[in-house]
């Protein structure tokens, strides 16, 4: 769905790193951008919520997000600071 940007105002909110690694895998999936994923998602939030008993917001309120699939788990960082670490080009093979 495309939006008139002159009907936009800026935000600016915080994510989760989590939740923005998913917002981003998800809009790559779908072939939209990621503020277009968190515009859609906040519209049908909105809906979904304005359609709820105040009961009913305050029970979702309390209750725990869905758990994600967790990320992939990224390499070990290195012990060897990047300051005392020698130029690519400059490295020397390491011997057994």
């Amino acid at each position: 769905m495309s939006e008139n940007t002159e009907n936009l105002v800026l935000r600016t909110v915080y994510l989760a790193a989590d939740v923005d690694r998913h917002l981003k895998r998800l809009a790559f999936s779908l072939n939209i951008t990621k503020n277009q994923l968190i515009r859609d998602i906040l519209r049908d939030g909105l809906k979904a919520y304005e359609g709820m008993t105040v009961g009913e917001r305050l029970e979702a309120a309390v209750q725990p997000a869905p758990r994600t699939a967790a990320a992939p788990a990224r390499p070990a960082p290195s012990r060897t600071s990047p300051s005392v670490r020698a130029p690519r080009n400059q490295r020397v093979a390491e011997t057994a």
